[in-house]
């Protein structure tokens, strides 16, 4: 007969995970929390391709969101708090969507990163004033990795 024993706070490199006691053997079941997705907001299929796979090498699973109904729908069924956006969209405000999103649901961190191909100094001011991480594509693609984790 098998029994389930909780072992998320077992000391092994397994993370979240289930331990399951069969007579003579334990088998670690690895759950994956709905927390690790992270949505691309990009317009432009190339860079949105590049930074794609470049977090699934690492691991980090990826939705693509290009348009607003979208958008909004993956993040409340897959309970995402870490958003990259462009900011030049044409379809949607980025930051006013971002502050709307934070001032709404307060309980809720959202990471967001805005990726730029040059920014200023001004801007950049703005963005860690209202905890957007500026990313400077492609240099510091590698960045978004070392603040999701």
């Amino acid at each position: 007969m098998a029994e389930l024993v909780d072992a998320s706070d077992s000391k092994s490199d397994w993370g979240n995970s289930v331990r399951v006691r069969f007579p003579l053997s334990v088998i670690y079941i690895r759950i994956i929390t709905m927390n690790n997705y992270v949505i691309i907001v990009d317009d432009d299929n190339h860079r949105l391709n590049k930074v794609k796979a470049t977090l699934e090498r690492d691991s980090i699973y990826i939705l693509k969101s290009d348009n607003l109904y979208d958008l909004i729908s993956k993040i409340y069924k897959y309970n995402v708090t870490k958003l990259i956006f462009n900011p030049n969209l044409t379809w949607i405000n980025s930051i006013e969507f971002v502050l709307e999103l934070k001032k709404k649901y307060r309980e809720n961190n959202y990471k967001v990163f805005f990726l730029f191909d040059s920014i200023d100094k001004e801007t950049l001011k703005k963005m860690k004033k209202k905890n957007i991480i500026p990313i400077l594509y492609p240099n510091e693609i590698q960045n978004i990795i070392r603040h999701l984790k």
